[in-house]
């Protein structure tokens, strides 16, 4: 098992901090800070997948399922407050 370091725990951090500001910034409705933490979400689990096969590991289905799961849920919050804000102008 790899050993955490301190760089990799502030760097879980930082990007911890960066999704407690943009879900902030949702709460407050906007748009983009939405399509951006789908954009680093994805990447964020794309890398994670990259490197759990790089170092011949086996990802955990149940994580990945999870995973697509929240990136689906927050494509379609995103349609759902395009369809709010249609019928409430």
């Amino acid at each position: 098992m790899a050993k955490l370091s301190h760089r990799n725990v502030v760097a879980v951090q930082d990007v911890g901090t960066v999704f407690l500001g943009l879900g902030l910034a949702i709460r407050k409705g906007s748009e983009i800070a939405l399509w951006a933490a789908i954009v680093i979400f994805v990447i964020d689990s794309l890398l994670g997948l990259f490197w759990v096969l790089e170092s011949d590991g086996r990802p955990s289905i149940g994580g990945i399922f999870v995973r697509v799961f929240l990136i689906v849920a927050m494509a379609k919050a995103s349609g759902a407050k395009k369809r709010a804000a249609a019928l409430n102008p």
